[in-house]
């Protein structure tokens, strides 16, 4: 009887033993994707931040005071309007416009 007791608390500890290095290894893994996704989310916002600073540079350059007071007036919560304004004006191509756009919305 003494056997078949030590053996089931053997078999419990290396359940316990299992368990205990499957949640080891999961809490390895999410902490390394979370670090993975973190450091993702980093570049995406500090490219964002680059791209809004040459939108910005772009609106600056416009040599019309008129038409770039204009831009004075668009919010800077989303660059939507910004974008569509200096791409009708022709400050930027179609494609140019269609990119920013996107990473606009994708961002935002």
């Amino acid at each position: 009887m003494n056997n078949k007791i030590d053996m089931a608390a053997e078999i419990a500890n290396a359940a316990g033993n299992s368990a205990d290095a499957a949640a080891s290894a999961v809490a390895v893994h999410a902490s390394s994707m979370a670090t993975k996704v973190y450091d993702h989310w980093s570049r995406v916002q500090r490219d964002w931040r680059r791209v809004r600073d040459r939108i910005d540079l772009a609106v600056t350059n416009i040599l019309h005071p008129l038409q770039r007071k204009k831009y004075a007036g668009f919010g800077r919560d989303s660059y939507h309007h910004i974008i569509q304004a200096l791409h009708q004006d022709g400050h930027l191509s179609t494609h140019t416009a269609s990119g920013l756009l996107q990473m606009n919305e994708r961002i935002l």
